[in-house]
């Protein structure tokens, strides 16, 4: 994601398809073990790594690199992150996600010390003197904390929330310029030590409790695209047996990172597999993540292990996971020529016209339900010589240059209807729709009688309008759907 100055953050758009395709590279750093133990993870070469899972069995995994204990912070660096940088500088964009158990040294990668600097600090530098002094660079610092979102340069500002069209936006993210890397420092250290939500627990000092997502966004000049840098190191997921974790607060912290990290593996197990739906929103931070994974970005993802055997079976999760996002492919957008529509201030007709065609994240929306179109006709074959009708609309308003594809109005209507009667039947097979929020809906059910719409929803607690927004979106494939049969 990136930010708008002024207006919110908004992450760089989902590819269409025809771009080129390039696949997300995995590498995996090892963390030193304990003295005296016989470690369970293995380097065997540049490339390639040995889970020991007994005395007699082992697996092999083979990534884009693989940094041993003895890696220092510049090796990681200099070996699997430097090399994407230049292609901010011709307007791609470039993800960098730090994953791995509780305790596995990510944010360690990440950050570092004073001595020795991480990913974080290291990038900073060089995306500056690789800007140049014409180009204009600002940061914007996020977390996700039990699906909510703070921004961490300022923490008591008002609530956040994730906007889907035409791109992922977070309107009211600060944006702040930075010139040199001192401004970066003053701005960025308190924040990441002192703001971003931090715990200890039996296996860390200092364990995250949410996901932090760092924004650099570079604009070259008048005409050139901007490019956003994502650096993202997500909190570890927790054995709450392990980590000791007691109390309402902690158990809802662990519950929530855990969550959001099984969703971040089903999106990625969907890309891998080239699963016509990808369950983007099952979490915010998939949300988040989306052009990281499946977009455009240029993306690393790069695995902390930890190689003690106690951790064997977390190690095994995490390669599992890593071994899965190199199978993800990214593809490249088109970018405009330089200085294409530096100077273009008018506002857009009402109807199409030659030489302006829909943004890449409405072409995505366009392929996604081509995708599910074809699933029903293949689940309900057409009668003989019926005549295909769209699924979606794409339209513009009257002044607004930006294309909005959505669905058509009786079938918006129909599907209205069919979330409307899951309220008033089973409301656990809806999607977004958990085992608390069903007793919620229940519960108001049994004092006001059945749902006559469905705004009412937004009067159960913990609903908003754009929750209901949001469950509406969730379930419209599936409302979409015809009917079984009786």
């Amino acid at each position: 994601m990136a930010a708008a100055a002024g207006a919110g953050g908004c992450s760089p758009t989902p590819s269409p398809p025809g771009g080129a395709a390039h696949r997300v590279q995995v590498c995996v750093r090892l963390r030193p073990g304990a003295p005296g133990q016989e470690p369970s993870v293995r380097r065997l070469d540049a490339r390639t790594l040995q889970l020991l899972h007994g005395p007699r069995r082992a697996s092999e995994y083979r990534f884009d690199a693989v940094y041993g204990p003895g890696a220092s912070q510049s090796d990681v660096y200099l070996g699997s992150v430097r090399p994407l940088l230049p292609h901010l500088a011709r307007g791609r964009n470039v993800s960098v996600l730090a994953y791995g158990p509780s305790a596995s040294g990510k944010t360690y990668t990440m950050l570092g010390t004073a001595e020795e600097p991480g990913v974080i600090p290291r990038a900073m530098r060089d995306l500056l003197q690789l800007a140049g002094p014409e180009a204009a660079v600002s940061a914007s610092y996020l977390e996700i904390y039990q699906e909510r979102l703070v921004d961490l340069f300022a923490p008591a500002g008002p609530t956040l929330r994730l906007r889907d069209a035409p791109a992922v936006t977070v309107p009211g993210l600060t944006e702040a310029p930075v010139r040199r890397a001192a401004d970066f420092e003053r701005l960025f250290l308190p924040a990441a030590r002192r703001r971003r939500r931090a715990a200890r627990t039996l296996l860390n000092a200092a364990s995250s409790r949410g996901h932090a997502l760092l924004l650099l966004r570079v604009t070259a000049g008048a005409g050139r695209p901007a490019a956003t840098l994502l650096l993202a190191d997500l909190a570890g997921a927790e054995d709450n047996r392990r980590t000791g974790n007691a109390g309402r607060r902690r158990l809802r912290e662990s519950g929530a990172i855990n969550a959001s990290l099984g969703a971040l593996r089903r999106v990625v197990g969907a890309l891998a597999r080239r699963s016509p739906r990808v369950p983007y929103r099952d979490s915010k931070l998939t949300r988040a993540l989306r052009d990281a994974l499946g977009g455009s970005a240029r993306a690393l993802l790069l695995a902390a292990v930890a190689p003690d055997p106690q951790d064997a079976r977390a190690a095994r999760a995490a390669l599992d996971f890593a071994a899965a996002a190199a199978g993800v492919v990214n593809r490249d957008v088109a970018l405009p020529p330089p200085d294409a529509g530096a100077d273009d201030t008018t506002d857009g007709p009402d109807t199409p016209e030659a030489g302006a065609p829909p943004s890449p994240s409405l072409l995505r929306r366009l392929e996604d339900a081509q995708e599910l179109l074809e699933k029903l006709k293949a689940k309900h074959p057409p009668a003989p010589g019926a005549v295909a009708e769209p699924v979606v609309v794409l339209q513009r308003r009257k002044g607004c240059r930006r294309w909005q594809a959505t669905p058509r109005p009786d079938l918006l209507a129909a599907a209205r209807r069919r979330v409307l009667r899951g309220l008033n039947g089973d409301p656990r097979g809806l999607r977004r729709v958990g085992a608390a929020r069903a007793r919620r809906i229940l519960a108001w059910r049994r004092r006001h009688g059945p749902f006559a719409s469905l705004e009412q929803l937004a009067q159960v607690p913990g609903f908003t309008a754009a929750a209901v927004t949001a469950l509406l979106e969730a379930n419209l494939p599936e409302a979409l759907e015809p009917p079984e049969s009786q």
